[in-house]
């Protein structure tokens, strides 16, 4: 490396520590904020997708995160990672097959701080309210996906029922789980707009003592 080159690593190490470390603290208040803007500005589009699966629904989020990062200053301190791999240390010293590892939808970093974001398709059928807890919520509840402080995201898509018919569905199979209780319940926060929604949900780890706040993003993209 020449000494320009490390001049200017060291100026930018610096800045990163400056300008975007204490930002890290707020990382939840900027990525409900740009979700919130994304999702709002997807159904803009009548929440136009190829289909109704998870990854074609959760690739329109991501298309119109990225539009916005373009768009305002504020956003461009986040980095996302769509489709992320998160390799347990066993996985790194090959004692375990990396084929395993979790792959949330999304990973958001701003600085030293990073959020998990998982994605979830909700009707009252096929039994995706079981689905959204058992392989949704509880990956960051037992240690599934390792969480980098207390928060975690999930997006919902309602592609039939809205929120109000779906919401207690995903409740009652909370009330079913051997390791959660009504304490664990989605419970409203705000309507962004008629067609989405704001929960949230509080929870103590399954493995530690850590307690776990998980913000519902849920739009109805359905009829």
């Amino acid at each position: 490396m020449k000494a320009w080159e490390r001049q200017l690593a060291r100026v930018v190490g610096r800045l990163d520590s400056v300008v975007v470390s204490p930002l890290a603290a707020r990382i939840d208040e900027f990525i409900e904020a740009l979700l919130i803007v994304a999702i709002a500005s997807w159904e803009s589009e009548a929440f136009r997708r190829f289909n109704d699966h998870e990854v074609n629904c959760a690739v329109r989020v991501l298309d119109h995160c990225l539009r916005i990062q373009k768009q305002s200053r504020e956003f461009q301190v986040l980095t996302l990672v769509a489709e992320w791999h998160q390799f347990l240390p066993a996985m790194l010293r090959g004692e375990e097959s990396a084929s395993n590892a979790a792959r949330p939808d999304l990973r958001v970093v701003l600085g030293s701080s990073a959020r998990l974001v998982e994605s979830k398709r909700l009707a009252l059928r096929d039994g995706l309210p079981a689905a959204y807890v058992i392989e949704g919520m509880n990956r960051f509840l037992s240690g599934r996906y390792v969480i980098d402080g207390s928060r975690a995201v999930m997006i919902g898509y309602l592609v039939e029922e809205d929120a109000g018919v779906v919401v207690p569905a995903i409740n009652t199979v909370i009330d079913g789980q051997p390791k959660m209780s009504s304490a664990d319940h989605l419970r409203h926060d705000r309507d962004v707009t008629e067609r989405y929604h704001l929960y949230r949900s509080h929870h103590h780890h399954m493995e530690s003592t850590l307690a776990v706040e998980i913000a519902h993003h849920l739009a109805h993209i359905g009829p």
